[in-house]
């Protein structure tokens, strides 16, 4: 399947998380430009100098409520992310399943149990939470270190900026964790669908093999499901049954920032099915299909 869609989807995202922290930051620079101006003496400040007062609580209470501010934008951003991504991600698989083999297929939307699946798991609320915990304490320590080291303004804004850097870092794994698990499972779902309405496919394990590639998952590539319990399955190396790559009975270090798909095979396509349809527009297979 093409996940071009769903890439320009995770770009869009991740430009917005790094718009959201550049206002952030800029206010965080400006502020500790005044303390500078305010209370420096030859462009330096102490952490004494700092202490007297609460000017360093307060400082740092300031500085997190410019991020506190744009990183709820960025938290709700995120929560919605799995849903939009599984409802775009399954109709563009499904149009493209469709084109692919000539067809037209009755398709319905996704069960509302593998909406749930995606949309409330602890793993990604964690991650989504952990945020601004992580972001309290880099700051902390960079402001700390700082004064201590008696460094300057230019040098303590380099220092903030290294930590908006790391912070946006673990928003954009977030955010292309929870796309791509939702993108598989959107996936999945075009797969149990066609098989529903009596086309016959095999499904590939298909892993991304570059040096980044965990061992296991590298392991897998290729593997083929089997069916177990009535369902195409794949036999994970941990001996557990899992529907592919990001399935939520996957320990969270097989997870995180996977970058795993799968792959079909087509077996048959019953006689009872059309083909031969010439290929569409989205737009114009959307609205035959009144999705």
């Amino acid at each position: 399947m093409d996940y071009r869609k769903i890439t320009r989807t995770m770009t869009a995202q991740e430009k917005y998380i790094a718009g959201q922290y550049k206002i952030a930051l800029d206010q965080t620079r400006a502020r500790l430009a005044l303390v500078f101006e305010k209370y420096a003496t030859d462009g330096v400040l102490s952490y004494a100098d700092m202490a007297k007062y609460n000017r360093l609580t307060s400082l740092q209470n300031d500085l997190m409520g410019y991020f506190n501010k744009q990183n709820t934008g960025v938290v709700s951003s995120l929560r919605t992310l799995p849903r939009r991504t599984l409802d775009t991600a399954f109709k563009d698989f499904a149009y493209q399943f469709d084109n692919k083999y000539g067809i037209r297929l009755s398709w319905g939307m996704i069960p509302e149990k593998s909406i749930e699946d995606i949309v409330s798991n602890p793993l990604d609320k964690i991650a989504r939470d952990s945020l601004n915990k992580n972001q309290r304490t880099r700051i902390t320590s960079a402001l700390a270190q700082g004064f201590l080291q008696g460094q300057s303004y230019q040098k303590m804004a380099q220092s903030i900026k290294k930590v908006y850097g790391r912070t946006a870092y673990d928003a954009f794994r977030v955010a292309r964790t929870e796309g791509q698990r939702s993108a598989v499972a959107a996936q999945r779902a075009t797969y149990d669908q066609s098989a529903a309405l009596g086309i016959e496919t095999n499904l590939f394990w298909d892993a991304y093999l570059d040096e980044r590639t965990r061992s296991n998952h590298a392991a897998m590539n290729n593997v083929k499901a089997k069916m177990h319990d009535g369902t195409l399955m794949f036999h994970y190396l941990n001996g557990s049954w899992v529907t592919g790559p990001m399935a939520s009975n996957l320990p969270a270090g097989d997870v995180i920032n996977c970058r795993c798909r799968i792959r079909e095979e087509l077996v048959e396509i019953p006689d009872d099915i059309d083909q031969g349809i010439p290929k569409t527009s989205f737009t114009k297979w959307e609205k035959e299909l009144k999705l």
